[in-house]
């Protein structure tokens, strides 16, 4: 029973140093470095401690911290031994939905997600405010030849996992792969929306031997890897991003998953580009943006969040738009997308482009995952015209 009191001090002084400048996980990664005498157990408690503190950082907010602490183990977890010895009172009450524990605790379930006159319309602001109480799975994506293989795998190590669709696989959430799974080569981690981004535009991609396709964001290169596996490799492929050691990890990610390049370069695609000579068939443009589709799995970035921040996102998503659009060849598809469920980075950014009468709308979806433990997305496709 005294370790419980143990995990809560814990968690306690940690959040009190936290400050939300770095993502929380690498945060408490090397908090549990400096303090070896927490074993796997204790490391498991006192970060769930945290992380349900976060999802209910705006309903709990002006509490105790203590309380807040516990109440938002009562609220996010269905069990829990822990909050038999913090609160038993509470216990009896574990099988409600969130709404009704944070009534019972006499706070309000709207306050969950403060930001609800931001949303889409298209976004069910009370299914999606659920959704931050749960923590997410964790989907693979196997790449092709390699399905079989990979569930025999997991079986063999009795990893428990579900196949969604083809070839995606939603494992529980902090499963380890890298000593079972040929990560890159044999599959992919990627959220179940993610794996959708290019259902779409694959309908109306132009029939021709080679694509040439420009990745303009490419981060970790998650998209350039899905894509080329959707294309059956029948591309030229050219990444960009802002930071240089970004794409020195994306080189060595793409060299693991078999993946040639055209071209890499370092550039920052919301200023004018002068870096990129050519022009494409299609260009991917998964811009940044506030995240705010994927909380439930940072939701320390919801307890950070300033509003403000989200026309400053839809100012640079605009420009980094408009600035790729250029090379898009005639009857070039450029594929938006965003991990936001705010308008002003989604359907705004869309009418802003649409004013360039060169530019016209295809398609646009939200991935709604809030109802699948995955991530929110959005994503659109649009075409240049004919005429340059």
């Amino acid at each position: 029973m005294r370790r419980y009191f143990s995990y809560l001090n814990t968690a306690k002084e940690i959040l009190k140093e936290y400050n939300g400048q770095e993502p929380f996980v690498h945060y408490i990664k090397k908090y549990f470095s400096q303090f070896k005498k927490f074993g796997s157990s204790d490391r498991k408690h006192i970060s769930m401690l945290c992380y349900d503190y976060f999802r209910c950082f705006h309903a709990l907010k002006g509490r105790d911290l203590a309380e807040q602490l516990i109440q938002s183990v009562f609220v996010c977890e269905s069990e829990s031994p822990m909050l038999q010895a913090l609160d038993p009172a509470l216990v009896d009450s574990l099988h409600l939905p969130g709404n009704e524990k944070l009534a019972l605790l006499q706070a309000d379930f709207n306050d969950v997600f403060p930001f609800a006159m931001h949303l889409s319309n298209e976004i069910n602001q009370l299914q999606f405010s659920a959704s931050i109480l749960m923590q997410p799975r964790l989907y693979l994506r196997t790449r092709p030849g390699f399905k079989e293989i990979v569930k025999e795998k997991l079986s063999s190590s009795s990893i428990p996992f579900n196949e969604i669709f083809e070839g995606c696989i939603a494992l529980a959430n902090g499963t380890s792969l890298q000593q079972i799974v040929q990560l890159n080569k044999e599959a992919v981690v990627q959220d179940l929306s993610s794996q959708k981004v290019f259902d779409a535009a694959m309908q109306v991609i132009p029939k021709q031997p080679v694509l040439s396709v420009w990745d303009s964001c490419a981060a970790s290169g998650g998209k350039s890897i899905l894509f080329f596996d959707k294309m059956q490799s029948k591309m030229h492929l050219t990444v960009s991003d802002i930071r240089s050691s970004i794409l020195k990890n994306l080189r060595e990610r793409l060299g693991t998953a078999g993946i040639p390049l055209m071209e890499i370069v370092e550039t920052d695609v919301s200023k004018k580009v002068q870096q990129i000579t050519r022009k494409f068939d299609l260009i991917i443009c998964d811009v940044p943006c506030t995240g705010s589709g994927t909380w439930a799995r940072t939701p320390e970035q919801l307890a950070f969040f300033s509003a403000k921040k989200i026309d400053e996102y839809s100012r640079r998503q605009i420009a980094i738009a408009k600035n790729v659009i250029p090379f898009l060849k005639s009857n070039g598809l450029l594929i938006y997308i965003t991990c936001s469920v705010f308008a002003s980075e989604n359907e705004a950014v869309i009418r802003q482009l649409m004013e360039d009468k060169k530019i016209k709308l295809l398609h646009s979806t939200y991935l709604e995952g809030y109802n699948q433990k995955a991530d929110t997305l959005f994503v659109a496709t649009l075409q240049k015209s004919k005429a340059e």
